[in-house]
């Protein structure tokens, strides 16, 4: 069997502040709700297309998740890359199902406290040890693109 691609774009609204939690392992992972909505207009004939609002459940791991508690906050815009990822739990006696988003990639599209995006001032948080250790600490904000 070959290899097959479990790939996700989303670009919505952050719907709470993110929360951080730790692994036995002591490894940092953070959730947060993304909404994302389509629809919300008008047909030629008048009648109206209600909007349609999806619900995204987001995880980021290790840098990244130290990257989004820092400075993701409810109502940012975000555009996140990622992968589906399925689970299941028992819930007294009831097998429910979970559909998570874990992150490879966020960029922040408004600052903490903006809702609108700045266009000069595009954010992507480094989604591996690697990409994180290229630069020094600094204020994810302060970095403006040359182009």
């Amino acid at each position: 069997m070959g290899k097959y691609k479990n790939n996700v774009s989303l670009i919505g609204t952050v719907g709470k502040d993110p929360q951080t939690y730790r692994t036995p392992a002591d490894v940092p992972y953070t959730r947060f709700s993304l909404a994302t909505s389509e629809g919300g207009y008008k047909r030629q004939d008048g009648t109206d297309v209600p909007e349609i609002t999806q619900w995204h459940n987001v995880i980021a791991w290790r840098q990244l998740a130290d990257v989004v508690a820092k400075y993701v906050r409810k109502g940012m815009k975000l555009a996140v890359d990622g992968k589906i990822v399925y689970g299941e739990y028992d819930k007294q006696g009831v097998k429910c199902t979970t559909v998570d988003i874990v992150a490879s990639d966020i960029v922040m599209m408004s600052k903490p406290g903006n809702s609108t995006p700045d266009p000069q001032t595009p954010v992507s948080a480094p989604a591996n040890t690697q990409q994180a250790n290229a630069k020094p600490q600094q204020d994810l904000f302060d970095d403006v693109l040359p182009f």
